[in-house]
């Protein structure tokens, strides 16, 4: 009976400490499945943030592409927007430019128009008082000389050796030299065609003389 108590007894010890063993060992791989699938986990999460992390540097990769993209398309519209500008401004420039110098040839046309009329006008009255001045400087030495000639006696012979009567003599066979105008004009009949001569190359001379001065100020305005 005691063997038996004793037996029975080994018996439920060997199966306690049996227990106990199997109890121990499903602790031991009951850790190691909850690390082995924590660690899993973790591998899982981190691969998620990796690719998470890729996915997102692709996305600002891409995106920063896309600026330069969109800055480089900016760029060269303001180049062109700019080189625009500087082309309307070059034809601005060179109609106004086109504009002032065909405001500025006119004014001079009209300087030189109205300049040249001036002159006429001063030439013309420049010949007149000339002229007068040449036919009384004439008049009086033709006079005076006209009055020499009758104090010394001088008469035109004949070739029958009588004399000719003068135009306008008076009763004592001498020209009446009391109408100095008279006078003047038949004695200066014969410088008439020379006087016209002198005046005609007188006026070319001068008419060759202001055109030249106004070819030259006109080349001086226009430089």
């Amino acid at each position: 009976m005691d063997l038996i108590l004793l037996f029975s007894d080994d018996e439920h010890y060997q199966g306690n400490i049996s227990r106990r063993r199997t109890v121990r060992s499903d602790r031991v791989v009951a850790k190691s499945q909850a690390e082995e699938e924590a660690l899993e986990a973790f591998r899982e999460e981190h691969e998620i943030a990796e690719r998470n992390r890729q996915l997102e540097e692709k996305d600002n990769e891409a995106a920063r592409e896309m600026y330069a993209q969109l800055m480089k398309e900016e760029e060269e519209k303001a180049k062109q927007d700019q080189e625009k500008d500087k082309e309307i401004a070059r034809e601005m420039q060179m109609k106004e430019k086109e504009e002032y110098i065909r405001l500025k040839k006119k004014q001079l046309e009209k300087e030189n128009l109205m300049e040249s009329e001036r002159l006429a006008r001063s030439m013309s009255q420049e010949d007149k008082e000339r002229s007068h001045k040449q036919t009384v400087t004439e008049s009086e030495d033709a006079l005076a000389a006209l009055r020499i000639a009758m104090e010394d006696g001088r008469q035109t012979a004949s070739p029958a050796g009588s004399t000719v009567d003068i135009e306008g003599a008076g009763e004592n066979g001498l020209p009446d030299v009391t109408d100095d105008a008279l006078i003047a004009r038949q004695l200066q009949e014969h410088e008439k065609d020379k006087f016209l001569l002198a005046k005609k190359k007188e006026k070319e001379r001068m008419r060759l003389k202001e055109s030249e001065r106004l070819a030259k100020r006109l080349h001086t305005k226009r430089d």
